[in-house]
């Protein structure tokens, strides 16, 4: 049966300014939409065409409003036969593979659908900083009663605000939670690791216990107070400065966990996957841009040779194209996230978050 969905120079110059930002916003709208749609076209399959469309709808009504949202797919509505779980968070879309077990503890149909979503909590500036690789101690395992100790990696391309926090954001059900650890100071060379430490998923008091596949987003941001015109108050806003990077834990499984589990976000097993990447082939997130790797480190871009190339190191993947545009990324399960740089050329310097997702 399955799971109901729930909807739970002056004047000319700031103008031409604002018109270049919501044109490149809708751009980005765009691309993410086109993104989220292939994802389903080549992975959704349902016997059920009324409940399909109801599925495409609530995607849709979501991407048009900008919302943050999930959906969790069983094994049976899924082309590869394995249950997923989607986000789009932040304007990202997201795509995670899971095991049978995790599947299990989100829904009792293996031709389920869930969804959850809303309205997101907070404010995307202009990206400041990057984050990647972010790391949760016992992510395979988490207890939902012991606090939440991790890392992040992060590069600053300008300068950020002195109050600056690390956020994780994460929804249960109708509920989304936002967690914050401020930090004491800023490295002086504007990157390097960021540790954290957050309060518990559960309270001691809490009844209904946590478990099963939980992602959580991490990202930079500050918490400032603003001047409601409406009601002459000032309230707390919250504005993010990076990319948000995803880490997939699993609540309440046995500490000693598969060796499946031990492979999730946050939890790499840089040995296992060394020589997985030999004939893939990943699409660049929000575009049709496509790379594939080949052996003696060559690659196709897009179904075409070229003179650069790529290596492995454990869990972090480099591209190198034409010498022209640098990719570094870290590899996570089924996705990659990283940033790319331009080596030559008028943006030479320039950097930028980046992911890729196999297919």
């Amino acid at each position: 049966m399955k799971t109901s969905l729930v909807r739970a120079v002056g004047v000319l110059v700031c103008l031409a300014s604002f018109v270049l930002g919501a044109s490149q916003a809708g751009a980005q709208d765009e691309a993410l939409r086109r993104e989220v749609r292939a994802w389903l076209d080549a992975n959704y399959v349902d016997s059920d065409a009324s409940f399909a469309a109801k599925v495409r709808g609530q995607v849709e009504q979501d991407l048009v409003e900008g919302n943050d949202f999930l959906m969790s797919f069983g094994p049976r509505v899924m082309r590869p036969g394995r249950a997923h779980q989607i986000h789009v968070f932040a304007g990202r879309f997201y795509a995670f593979p899971l095991t049978e077990a995790q599947r299990q503890k989100l829904m009792s149909s293996p031709d389920g659908v869930s969804y959850a979503g809303g309205k997101r909590g907070y404010q995307i500036e202009p990206t400041r900083a990057f984050v990647w690789n972010p790391q949760i101690e016992n992510a395979a395992g988490l207890d939902p009663r012991s606090r939440i100790n991790g890392a992040v990696t992060f590069e600053g391309r300008e300068p950020l605000p002195e109050k600056l926090a690390v956020r994780m954001s994460y929804r249960i059900g109708r509920t989304t939670t936002q967690k914050f650890y401020y930090l004491d100071a800023i490295p002086a060379e504007n990157r390097g690791t960021l540790s954290f430490s957050m309060d518990p998923l559960m309270k001691e008091d809490d009844k209904e216990e946590i478990a099963g596949p939980l992602v959580v987003f991490v990202d930079l941001c500050e918490i400032v107070e603003e001047l409601d015109p409406q009601f002459n108050t000032r309230t707390p806003k919250i504005k993010v400065y990076s990319n948000s990077a995803p880490v997939l834990l699993d609540v309440g499984a046995a500490s000693q966990a598969s060796s499946a589990s031990s492979r999730a976000f946050g939890n790499p097993s840089p040995s296992s996957r060394a020589s997985g990447l030999v004939g893939s082939k990943w699409r660049f997130g929000g575009t049709d841009t496509t790379v594939e790797f080949l052996e003696g480190g060559k690659f196709l871009w897009s179904g075409s040779a070229t003179n650069g190339f790529w290596k492995q190191e454990g869990a972090t993947v480099t591209i190198n194209v034409n010498n022209f545009t640098l990719f570094q990324f870290i590899l996570e399960g089924d996705r990659m996230t990283g940033t790319w740089e331009r080596l030559q050329g008028e943006d030479v310097g320039e950097k930028n978050f980046s992911s890729l997702q196999r297919i």
